[in-house]
């Protein structure tokens, strides 16, 4: 089982990727167009993936307890001391990779 001393985390699949990523809900996420795929917070304009010195954890589905991996391009927000999983990508703004900033 994934280990943290975090009370939640975010974990995200990007639509291209068969893993998922775990990140600190203090930093937060973006999720990007075209590739459709989510990065940190603090990453200026989805550059780097994990950009700007803040590492997500690359996870496989064992080490969160699953048995079968997350959908891909979702994003989901987890109570680690219950296990409780909320989807949150659904009313987030989709960010240009080029600019950064909303499309639609």
């Amino acid at each position: 089982m994934f280990e943290t001393d975090l009370e939640y985390i975010y974990v995200t699949r990007d639509s291209f990727s068969d893993g998922m990523d775990a990140w600190d809900p203090n930093v937060g996420i973006k999720k990007f167009k075209g590739s459709q795929y989510f990065c940190s917070a603090r990453s200026p304009n989805g550059d780097r993936k994990f950009g700007v010195g803040i590492l997500a954890y690359y996870l496989k589905c064992k080490d969160l307890g699953l048995c079968r991996i997350i959908p891909r391009g979702t994003a989901w927000l987890v109570e680690v001391g219950t296990g409780v999983w909320e989807r949150v990508d659904q009313n987030m703004a989709l960010l240009s990779g080029e600019t950064g900033r909303p499309v639609g």
